[in-house]
């Protein structure tokens, strides 16, 4: 079950992210691993890099590789795989995501979500950052919510001018109802329920009006013995 602060935290880390932030250096993160390995992962956030992209997340998988005492070819290999995704998720997030937008994305296809739910949340507010709504996709599909029935209430959410605080509230909410037994759909639907309630069709909903947790009634999971 992903911790409901943690994530909040992260969400919010991402919204305040600044364009431009210096890339680290693949050196530190090397410098562990053998000479051929070290010069692979170095290929490998240097041609990110070349092209744009956010290295962080390459350096970060790297290091946590060498921490749980990984195996060199499987390190050089996930740092291939999330330099490939963050690829990906750029062009899925076209015309110009910011790097929070594409490490968002790189943490949805790690997990599973296809490209096509990106484009999809893309779609609806092509000038505006869509890193907490995929957070919030993610954290949907990993409670145990349908991938497409998560883009598709994540997607209405937006277009009825949903903020980021609520999209965050739940997700939050659906998860810690997962966590008291409650079937992950059946959340979601009564959540729903009470969010869209405030939300007037077409109209921007207003960060007072964030749905909380407890705020609307939810199905009980089974009692315990």
């Amino acid at each position: 079950m992903i911790a409901r602060i943690v994530f909040a935290a992260a969400a919010l880390a991402a919204m305040a992210s600044v364009a431009g932030a210096q890339q680290p250096s693949p050196a530190a993160s090397a410098v562990a691993l053998d000479s051929l390995s070290a010069a692979q992962v170095t290929r490998i956030v240097d041609d990110a890099r070349g092209k744009g992209l956010p290295t962080e997340r390459i350096v970060a998988k790297v290091k946590l590789g060498l921490l749980i005492h990984t195996s060199t070819p499987r390190i050089v290999s996930a740092a291939r795989a999330v330099a490939e995704r963050l690829e990906l998720a750029r062009a899925a997030l076209a015309p110009s995501p910011s790097a929070a937008d594409i490490e968002a994305g790189e943490d949805a296809l790690s997990v599973g979500i296809r490209a096509d739910a990106l484009k999809t949340l893309r779609a609806v507010d092509p000038n505006q950052s869509i890193a907490v709504p995929l957070g919030v996709l993610e954290q949907l599909v990993a409670s145990g919510v349908s991938t497409k029935r998560a883009t598709d209430m994540v997607t209405q959410l937006i277009r009825r001018g949903a903020t980021n605080v609520q999209l965050v509230a739940l997700g939050n909410d659906v998860d810690s109802d997962v966590g008291r037994g409650v079937r992950a759909e059946a959340s979601l639907d009564a959540r729903m329920n009470g969010l869209t309630a405030i939300l007037a069709p077409g109209a921007a909903a207003t960060g007072a009006d964030a749905l909380t947790a407890g705020s609307v009634p939810v199905p009980r999971g089974p009692k315990k013995p």
